[in-house]
């Protein structure tokens, strides 16, 4: 296999470029697929509200408890390998998901699936930033985003449509495809040079993720960037659960739904696009907490409104700032972190992620069985703006 030390002074080679950016486009998607596909799968099962806030919610209990490990997997195995590993984990468990009716069993799956997702993502995302060189990583995580952004555009469309001709198992074979797909990508890519490390368990790599990342928690604006990414996530949590469930109870059919969440990514994709113009004007914690009370406040709405027209204006704009905040926080993670630590950072980026997604679905699915989504979607909302004021005000201190 090609190593990539071998090819640095062709960098900018076309054909590299664009595969690094085509890992983005499969391995991100499966979120977005998820996010459409199990509320539906839960409505079909007949769960109650609080059990699909659940069945959401633990998915994210494995990207918490090994995300660290999964990044520093990244920096000791190799961006590549676990690429290869975590593609083929999806693909299984997004089949799997179609074989089970039991509540228990779905959430079994859930957890396993999203440790897969998480980790697809990850090594994806730290493939990408030790590809780059330092003075062209703006650009690049631009058009890094921007094609990410793309591919969950594109495959809630195809999903959507299988979905509703076909059948929703169809589509979760759809998702298995898609996120599987990520292995042709990873076998294509040449092997990234790493300093030579004595070989270890892969439990001493595990214990050694948690001590290496506490120094990390000591520095103030890693914390602050942690902050952020637990916010913009906590804001696509409440797209990722119930979001659904509101249009499918105004009567909008799968195939409109799968639309709109491609709208989404249509303003995450133009998003991605604008963050680096717009630091040219204002400073980058202006922009990320601009793009985060933006994205929190429209997808808020969404309940208020019974037509298409108004959730799609809502929706598209709850895309945009999602896009313009990925950018900034994966700018922010690589101006503040070492080449060394960027897997561990990517990995703890991911699990702090995920622990919006472990509470907003249960917080939204227990307010909404007793109040309703109207109450759920604003209330939520109103406690992520707060954090999102607040987080900007200490970012603005701190990275100067």
């Amino acid at each position: 296999m090609t190593n990539i030390s071998e090819i640095a002074p062709r960098e900018t080679s076309n054909r590299l470029y664009a595969l690094v950016c085509s890992g983005a486009f499969f391995a991100i998607a499966t979120e977005a697929l998820i996010s459409l596909l199990l509320p539906l799968l839960a409505l079909r099962n007949e769960l109650s509200l609080i059990q699909l806030g659940v069945i959401v919610a633990v998915g994210s209990i494995g990207p918490i408890l090994l995300a660290l490990p999964s990044g520093a997997f990244c920096d000791h195995f190799g961006d590549r390998r676990m690429m290869l590993v975590s593609a083929l984990g999806v693909f299984f468990t997004s089949l799997a998901y179609t074989l089970f009716d039991d509540f228990g069993l779905l959430c079994g799956v859930a957890v396993v699936g999203g440790l897969f997702r998480a980790m697809s993502w990850v090594s994806t995302q730290s493939y990408a930033l030790r590809f780059i060189s330092a003075e062209r990583r703006q650009k690049f995580m631009g058009h890094f985003s921007f094609v990410a952004g793309m591919g969950m555009l594109v495959s809630p469309l195809a999903a959507g449509y299988l979905a509703e001709r076909v059948s929703l198992t169809a589509g979760f074979q759809f998702m298995a495809c898609w996120g599987g797909t990520l292995m042709l990508v990873a076998w294509r890519l040449p092997e990234i040079a790493r300093p030579e490390k004595a070989a270890i368990r892969v439990g001493q790599v595990i214990l050694d993720s948690y001590r290496n990342a506490l120094p990390l928690l000591a520095r103030p604006v890693i914390v602050v960037i942690m902050a952020f990414t637990l916010l913009r996530l906590a804001a696509a949590a409440i797209n990722s659960s119930f979001y659904p469930v509101h249009l499918d109870q105004v009567g909008i059919s799968i195939l409109l739904i799968g639309q709109l969440f491609a709208l989404i990514h249509v303003g995450t994709s133009l998003g991605t696009l604008m963050a680096a113009p717009l630091t040219r004007y204002l400073p980058g914690p202006w922009v990320l907490g601009f793009a985060l009370v933006l994205s929190t406040i429209t997808i808020a709405v969404v309940p208020l409104f019974t037509t298409v027209i108004p959730i799609a204006v809502c929706t598209f704009l709850h895309g945009l700032g999602q896009g313009i905040s990925l950018p900034q926080i994966l700018a922010a993670i690589g101006r503040h972190a070492d080449h060394s630590e960027r897997g561990l950072v990517l990995g703890m980026r991911s699990m702090f992620n995920r622990v919006g997604y472990l509470f907003v679905p249960v917080i939204l699915g227990v307010v909404a069985e007793s109040a309703g989504l109207q109450v759920a979607f604003l209330s939520t909302a109103t406690g992520i703006l707060v954090l999102v004021i607040v987080s900007t005000v200490a970012l603005l201190r701190i990275d100067r």
